[in-house]
């Protein structure tokens, strides 16, 4: 790789959130840099970001055959599978590779995921034991809390996760999951008085900036609004979704569900 598109690579890394534009650039340095795995990640992670899981999928499938002995593609493909609820599939590459190492956060919290939607979730605790045992760096553990949190959803404890999310993780590292798991505390909730609390805690949370178009938060966002009747929160929701690479008929459905 010359040193202009190296450059160029790190401004795209740099500025990842401005996914459309990082799109552009990932999808031009990897026609150029073809043996560069580094590149099949970014460009996959912008376009999942920005709503494109297919193509975020299709991406990672062709750098894995590319790359078979990556982990980081494979991790990558593997959690993009479990998105896309193709859990066979993900549990095939995700296992070897959480088994291989248990610092591997990412791989473990999609393994949760998996384990949760099968009701296993003894298997999911296992796992975050597992994880919790490791040597992780900042980016492990910011995986490694979120897979806690959700399995704290799972055992029915909605408040203790959206406790332990305001302790683990920093206010711009998860927005999305903190609203989702105030809402489910809100399901929960002793009284009328405290279910409004949470749901008004919800309505707060501070999107930043840079998640603007983050999909899976705008989608999150759009649930909150039609939970609380909240009109102009649906319309800014829907408005952002619509600049972004959603699929046309979940947004569809998305915008017919705010009765």
């Amino acid at each position: 790789m010359d040193s202009d598109s190296f450059k160029e690579l790190l401004s795209a890394e740099l500025g990842l959130h401005h996914y459309e534009a990082a799109i552009a650039i990932f999808s031009a340095l990897a026609s150029k840099n073809a043996d560069d795995p580094f590149v099949v990640t970014y460009l996959a992670r912008a376009l999942q970001q920005f709503g494109d899981l297919t193509g975020a999928i299709k991406t990672l499938e062709q750098g894995h055959e590319a790359f078979p002995h990556n982990v980081a593609i494979a991790t990558s493909l593997g959690a993009n599978l479990e998105r896309n609820r193709q859990d066979a599939k993900a549990r095939d590459l995700l296992e070897p590779l959480f088994d291989a190492n248990h610092g591997n956060a990412r791989a473990a919290l999609a393994l949760v995921r998996i384990h949760r939607r099968e009701n296993r979730l003894d298997l999911a605790a296992r796992v975050v034991r597992q994880c919790e045992n490791a040597d992780l760096n900042r980016s492990m553990r910011m995986f490694l809390a979120t897979a806690h949190a959700e399995l704290l959803i799972a055992r029915g404890q909605p408040g203790a996760a959206a406790e332990y999310i305001r302790e683990h993780l920093a206010s711009d590292e998860s927005p999305g999951l903190l609203i989702d798991a105030l809402m489910e505390a809100a399901d929960h909730a002793a009284d009328a008085d405290e279910k409004e609390a949470l749901l008004r805690e919800a309505a707060s949370v501070v999107i930043p900036k840079q998640l603007l178009h983050n999909v899976p938060i705008q989608v999150t966002r759009a649930k909150l609004a039609i939970r609380i009747g909240n009109r102009l929160m649906f319309d800014a929701a829907v408005s952002t979704l619509a600049e972004t690479r959603i699929d046309a008929a979940e947004l569809d459905r998305i915008i017919s569900s705010f009765s």
